[in-house]
């Protein structure tokens, strides 16, 4: 006779990203994203995540912005990392179904690594993509794709 194994997933996720403030000049948001995952009682994803951003807006399609990140992933080489960036962003189009808006900027990374406990500090570039569509009245898919790129 053979027993199968019970495996008991909980996976918890988190995300809130309203916007503060927002007239026709600027534009102010603040992020909450939560990651927790465990099988049979060991945890498989421990992560936080913590980012703030404003916009000026200097056209009808195009911005200035700065951005504040901070990141704690019990799974990642790093204790934590913060990063601060300034940079252009532009609206690159946007219906009444889709938006699309592309971000590159400069920016400073610390991190603290996990094996070490060293800090670590590095100028990085920061490129970002921020897609939404619009499925209802009711639901909205969104995903952004964002890379922080240093020399380590």
């Amino acid at each position: 006779m053979k027993l199968s194994r019970l495996t008991v997933l909980t996976v918890l996720t988190l995300n809130l990203a309203p916007a503060l403030a927002q007239d026709e000049q600027r534009r102010h948001l603040l992020g909450l994203a939560v990651l927790n995952s465990s099988e049979n009682d060991v945890d498989t994803a421990n992560r936080f995540e913590g980012y703030g951003q404003s916009d000026y807006k200097i056209s009808d399609t195009s911005y200035w912005f700065g951005s504040v990140r901070y990141e704690d992933d019990d799974f990642s080489q790093f204790e934590n990392q913060a990063t601060l960036a300034l940079g252009y962003g532009r609206e690159l189009f946007n219906n009444d179904v889709h938006r699309l808006n592309g971000e590159v900027g400069v920016g400073y990374r610390r991190a603290e690594l996990r094996a070490s406990g060293e800090t670590s500090t590095e100028p990085v570039l920061r490129g970002k993509l921020d897609y939404e569509w619009v499925l209802s009245d009711t639901a909205t898919l969104s995903n952004n794709f964002l890379v922080e790129a240093g020399s380590d």
